[in-house]
């Protein structure tokens, strides 16, 4: 089940459309395009939905200031910090609505204090009703997570079942 409906009784139109309206990725490079604002970069995933442009910039301002990048729209990806542009990713992830997002490496170009914030910032956002897939390498994150899933050889083996949100134990805030 995702977002309330059995995947196995969709067609793959319906599964397509289905990660178009609930699944937002973040991806390890972030992928912002450099020619684009921040602004522009989350606007354009609500524009693939068919959001008019007006509409898309007015949410993408609020996207951003929801990941504490406020007034900072206006700015090229190469005027922004490596955690700002993980931001921005974010933003985007969560435009027109998603709840569910899938991190990969989320910090793998971030130094370890930038990472905890990123961390801590999606755990904000897990506490208000978004699910988010996180993979890893970076240690810190499994003190942020609620279940710890680890990979190796091909095998998937359960490190830390999910017994509810937990509070960080090795960050510093």
């Amino acid at each position: 089940m995702v977002a309330g409906q059995a995947l196995g009784s969709l067609d793959e139109d319906a599964r397509a459309l289905l990660r178009l309206r609930s699944v937002g990725m973040v991806f390890q490079d972030d992928a912002l395009i450099e020619e684009f604002t921040a602004a522009e970069n989350v606007a354009l995933a609500l524009e693939a939905r068919g959001v008019k442009s007006g509409a898309a910039l007015s949410e993408a301002e609020m996207r951003l200031a929801a990941v504490g990048l406020e007034g900072l729209g206006p700015r090229r990806p190469d005027q922004l910090s490596g955690g700002q542009r993980q931001r921005v990713g974010i933003a985007r992830a969560l435009a027109g609505g998603r709840r569910i997002i899938v991190a990969d490496e989320p910090t793998g170009s971030l130094d370890s204090e930038t990472s905890a914030r990123l961390f801590e910032l999606i755990t904000e956002l897990c506490r208000g009703g978004v699910l988010a897939i996180v993979c890893s390498h970076d240690p810190l994150c499994a003190d942020y997570a609620d279940s710890v899933y680890e990979m190796t050889d091909g095998r998937l083996r359960v490190v830390l079942a999910s017994a509810g949100p937990r509070q960080p134990t090795g960050a510093s805030a």
